[in-house]
């Protein structure tokens, strides 16, 4: 098993991706914990710690409920936190933006920042964090500015990140939009397992020289849309 005895946490709110990734990682014997607002899945058994990771009170007490169970130390982070709000180019408010950049980029900021030394001193020798951004960082959607602004955003972060951190890696994952039909990929659109397949590559003794890198798993969307 390539993940036993590994301390894996996973931020963000209970969606496909989150689960299938919970269950690959426990499969092949990790401890999971999963972060935010997360909704039970009864067919993978994981800890839960709810929290509002755009809440600065609310995530530092659910790090801290993570700290504790993991004993200070940790192995794979992945940093599935979205964001609920939506604007365009055309009506975006101060409001909007400085929740939706709190949603993402600072609640990701602070996970990271805290969670570093705990990276750092994991027992494997190959600590790693995954950012999930999205093809639409990529797509210039002005109908969903704010969604490409803060996960354009975060993906630089985990440049700085790549640049500044020793002994932990960063890359950037980009999935394509599950609602998405593209003709040129055999399976039409993007399918959970096949991010949580490439992410658990990313994670594994076979990825410790890729760091800083982006992995677009998108059919070709980003490449065909306008």
């Amino acid at each position: 098993m390539r993940f036993k005895d590994y301390k894996v946490l996973i931020s963000g709110k209970g969606s496909a991706i989150v689960s299938v990734l919970a269950k690959k990682y426990l499969e092949e014997g990790a401890d999971v914990i999963v972060l935010g607002t997360v909704t039970a899945d009864p067919e993978v058994e994981y800890k839960r710690i709810l929290c509002n990771p755009a809440d600065a009170v609310s995530l530092d007490a659910g790090i801290d409920k993570v700290l504790e169970i993991f004993d200070g130390q940790l192995d794979i982070l992945i940093n599935a936190i979205d964001s609920e709000t939506k604007a365009t180019i055309f009506d975006m408010t101060k409001e909007q933006f400085d929740r939706g950049m709190a949603e993402v980029l600072w609640s990701s900021i602070r996970l990271i920042e805290r969670l570093y030394k705990p990276l750092q001193a994991g027992k494997h020798a190959n600590s790693s964090i995954i950012n999930l951004l999205t093809v639409k960082a990529r797509l210039h959607d002005f109908n969903d500015a704010l969604v490409s602004l803060s996960k354009n955003a975060l993906g630089y972060y985990t440049k700085l990140c790549t640049a500044g951190f020793l002994k932990v890696r960063c890359n950037n994952v980009l999935p394509g939009d599950a609602d998405s039909s593209q003709e040129r990929a055999p399976n039409g659109s993007v399918q959970p397992d096949e991010v949580a397949r490439v992410i658990t590559y990313l994670t594994s003794t076979d990825g410790t020289y890729i760091n800083g890198a982006d992995f677009l798993i998108d059919g070709g969307e980003s490449l065909f849309s306008a």
